[in-house]
């Protein structure tokens, strides 16, 4: 049997390299909260 996803929880990110780097890393981490209904 299929176990449920865990509710809690968190995701980071490690904000490395330039600005253009990590407003795609936040991108990445905002649309993944947002597909999986957490608060980002």
């Amino acid at each position: 049997p299929k176990h449920p996803a865990s509710l809690s929880g968190t995701w980071t990110i490690y904000p490395d390299g330039r600005f253009g780097n990590q407003m795609g890393q936040y991108a990445t981490l905002l649309a993944l909260a947002q597909l999986n209904g957490r608060q980002a």
